[in-house]
């Protein structure tokens, strides 16, 4: 009888199955409420701007396609591999075939139902919503995954020293820690709340002209120049489509992209560097610090850490730090040192 009930349900379109945004979970809604959340959250003003029923893909294409000929002329990239990221020909036009031909970006809703309580969980109960801007097919996007694969992701590797890759990999940094029987050790953790929100383009081309400068020196001005602007240019292609109407994002970078991860985590690791890693005040009974998803900090229940940080307020703006422990001190002092009144 479910069965036969799923199979009506999803015939007749009337309700939608959404991926939760934590713990595997799917959800069952009317589209009709689903569409409602989206159109609201697009809907603030201070997140998104309404661009109209304008396509601006093909503005976008033919400002990616001009910066790779560009690239080309100064010997950046090969003649084949320019025609094989973005089809662009020998005679300087793009190529007509369906694979070089960018799609349509778009956003979508992650129910964040581990922020209600489950006897609220109710289609009349308003749940919080993460809207995701799907660049997949987006017309940065063949360039944003050669970028990535061949210049952001090993540069990020180089870069962020705190950075584990995964939950086994943290494991084993734990278990180091843990066999090394130090008395009194106490972990805690914390994490950035909205960090693809909070975090500026700005911020983020700051960071990553930081990352090359130390650890690309032989990389020349024009083609650092040439690596900025297809980083700008996708920054700024942050658009989608909902329903008849385009949006662009105003606040933070897009989570759908392919290059948001290796950014953010540059981004992240530069604020960090800037004010705890090299502080004067890192105390010496703190045992050590990893990153992943969340900043879990690992050192005695006693520690106090005093970052100084003056003349770096700016780099953090209206982020938020999401406390997870009565201990983690950490927080509470760059919380203070940045002026930055909410905790989750």
């Amino acid at each position: 009888a479910g069965l036969l009930w799923l199979k009506d349900t999803v015939k007749k379109g009337d309700t939608q199955f959404v991926k939760a945004d934590k713990g595997g979970a799917i959800c069952i809604i009317k589209r009709s409420c689903m569409r409602k959340l989206e159109v609201e959250k697009l809907s603030d003003s201070n997140q998104f701007e309404c661009l109209g029923t304008k396509d601006p893909v093909p503005d976008v294409t033919s400002t990616l396609l001009e910066l790779w000929h560009h690239g080309e002329t100064l010997n950046f990239i090969t003649r084949d591999i320019c025609y094989s990221v973005v089809g662009l020909c020998n005679s300087g036009r793009p190529s007509t075939l369906s694979a070089f031909k960018p799609g349509i970006p778009y956003y979508y809703g992650l129910l964040k139902i581990h922020k209600v309580d489950p006897c609220n969980l109710s289609q009349d109960f308003p749940i919080p919503l993460r809207l995701v801007n799907d660049l997949s097919q987006g017309p940065t996007s063949r360039s944003d995954k050669f970028l990535n694969f061949k210049y952001l992701q090993p540069l990020q590797d180089d870069f962020c020293k705190d950075l584990v890759r995964d939950t086994t990999e943290a494991l084993k940094w734990l278990e180091h820690v843990d066999n090394q029987l130090i008395p009194n050790l106490k972990s805690f953790s914390w994490d950035f709340v909205s960090l693809y929100d909070n975090l500026t383009p700005d911020l983020v081309k700051e960071a990553l002209l930081f990352a090359i400068s130390e650890l690309r020196c032989d990389w020349s001005d024009d083609f650092i120049t040439w690596i900025m602007s297809l980083v700008d240019l996708s920054l700024s292609s942050c658009f989608g489509k909902h329903g008849d109407l385009w949006y662009r994002n105003k606040a933070g970078i897009a989570t759908g992209g392919s290059l948001s991860v290796s950014l953010a985590n540059i981004a992240v690791f530069y604020v960090l560097k800037l004010v705890i890693y090299d502080s004067d005040d890192l105390p010496p009974d703190l045992v050590g610090l990893k990153r992943f998803v969340e900043k879990q900090y690992v050192g005695k229940s006693t520690t106090k850490l005093q970052t100084r940080i003056s003349g770096h307020r700016s780099h953090v703006g209206d982020s938020f730090f999401d406390d997870e422990s009565d201990e983690a001190t950490l927080a509470e002092h760059l919380l203070e040192a940045h002026n930055i009144n909410s905790v989750d």
